[in-house]
């Protein structure tokens, strides 16, 4: 997820800062791969989530959330794309920390974790720019009209839930 995410991410550069939010998710083929890679996994992590790591499905949620209604709408995959390959590199930290434990790796997981989310809070302000952008704008729009306000509400969210497992640690 994180390769394909940083494909996406410098497939398309021209326009991240203009139309990640918003743009035509077919604008981004290399998004959309990521984005049905990442439903179906989700989908399928969803099960263990479920049975054996309960605090992990407001994550879940919100996560297939974004990628179902980025599918249906046809917009935010690229946004999506960025969003994966930053939090997916925490996700990795942390399962290098569970595999070696200790108080020095626990240290380097924490100040990297931080780091990225601290990156995720950049992006996310990014995003949620253009997506006011947008909402200012008296043009008419392609795309349906509570798109907006659905990927600002679940970028707001899964930056409250990282912020909440770094809080966590």
């Amino acid at each position: 997820a994180v390769v394909l995410g940083l494909w996406a991410h410098l497939s398309y550069p021209e326009h991240l800062l203009e139309k990640a939010a918003l743009g035509a998710n077919t604008d981004f083929p290399v998004a959309i791969y990521l984005q049905h890679f990442n439903i179906g996994y989700f989908i399928y992590d969803s099960i263990h989530v479920c049975i054996w790591e309960r605090k992990w499905i407001p994550h879940h949620v919100i996560a297939l959330a974004g990628f179902c209604t980025s599918d249906y709408s046809n917009v935010f995959a690229l946004a999506n794309a960025v969003n994966v390959w930053i939090t997916e590199i925490g996700s990795m930290m942390y399962n290098a920390y569970l595999l070696v434990k200790g108080r020095n790796t626990y240290i380097a997981f924490v100040a990297l974790y931080t780091v990225t989310r601290v990156a995720f809070f950049g992006w996310s302000l990014i995003v949620l720019q253009q997506v006011y952008r947008a909402l200012m704008d008296p043009a008419p729009k392609w795309y349906a009209s509570w798109c907006p306000y659905c990927a600002a509400s679940l970028q707001v969210l899964l930056f409250a839930v990282n912020v909440n497992f770094l809080l966590v640690h």
